[in-house]
């Protein structure tokens, strides 16, 4: 089995960044503004939702219906500076182990190297279904920014699985030498929920991921709020990662389906001019 790098956050530098937390907001559930806010978790979780048992136990989870569409203003190609707001374990470090989502390289495909702050470059389409993020080009902007010495052979959807990603990249391993590795990213939910005056929008998605060589799986949700600042053309993000264990994870049914971890990032996404 390939061993992974680990991502920049190892396991020790983790434990350096308990301390801190955004400013304190009641926690209310998810979907909800405020659930992007707050050292809470916000009540997420991956027991008693309705992709709880597709995600978490199925081998493969079914292809979704449809993906939450996106705002119109969020069409077209975007410049991304990036900033590491926080990591925090809600269960503690012995929860957390080396397979764990965001301890690897790439255990996270839309955050493949936590800790890292790079800008990097997100597209999103308009389709007469609505405006939906290009999730191939995005996984390989993104994982190549956030490590420059992976390179990305080839990025490409699923035609009949909304969301899924299948992902082939090159990279250094801990001997020094470039190997091909593949990730399989399955949606198994997606949601949205616009503000009620249009600036803002909240996404919710389900993620599981297969990273295939080194036999590795994750489980964990993204929850995104995409804000525009005023006639500036620019769009504030902050994203929130809850990392998950999977059944077969010893410690699975101690966890009672609350996040191992959450990683918090804030986003300023700037348009490309044509």
């Amino acid at each position: 089995m390939i061993v992974g790098r680990r991502a920049t956050l190892d396991l020790t530098s983790l434990a350096a960044l308990l301390a801190f937390s955004l400013p304190s907001k009641p926690a209310i559930a998810v979907l909800d503004p405020n659930a992007l806010r707050g050292p809470g978790t916000a009540g997420i979780s991956a027991w008693g939702e309705p992709w709880s048992d597709t995600c978490s136990w199925s081998s493969r989870p079914p292809a979704i219906s449809s993906e939450a569409p996106l705002p119109e203003w969020l069409a077209g190609q975007w410049r991304v500076s990036s900033k590491l707001e926080g990591v925090r374990l809600p269960l503690g470090r012995s929860f957390l182990s080396e397979t764990a989502p965001g301890v690897r390289m790439v255990s996270i495909l839309p955050l493949p190297n936590i800790g890292a702050t790079p800008d990097f470059m997100l597209s999103f389409d308009k389709s007469r279904d609505g405006v939906f993020p290009n999730r191939a080009l995005n996984a390989k902007t993104t994982l190549e920014a956030f490590w420059p010495d992976a390179n990305v052979t080839v990025a490409e959807s699923s035609a009949t699985s909304p969301g899924r990603v299948l992902l082939s990249y090159e990279s250094p391993t801990r001997s020094g030498k470039r190997l091909g590795q593949r990730v399989d990213l399955h949606l198994c939910a997606s949601d949205s929920l616009p503000s009620a005056w249009g600036d803002e929008t909240i996404v919710q998605e389900v993620f599981q991921q297969d990273n295939i060589e080194q036999g590795v799986r994750t489980h964990f949700l993204v929850l995104q709020s995409f804000t525009r600042e005023g006639d500036t053309g620019k769009i504030r993000s902050k994203q929130r990662v809850a990392a998950f264990l999977q059944p077969s994870d010893g410690r699975y049914f101690d966890a009672r389906g609350q996040p191992i971890a959450i990683y918090d990032y804030s986003f300023r996404l700037s348009p490309l001019v044509p």
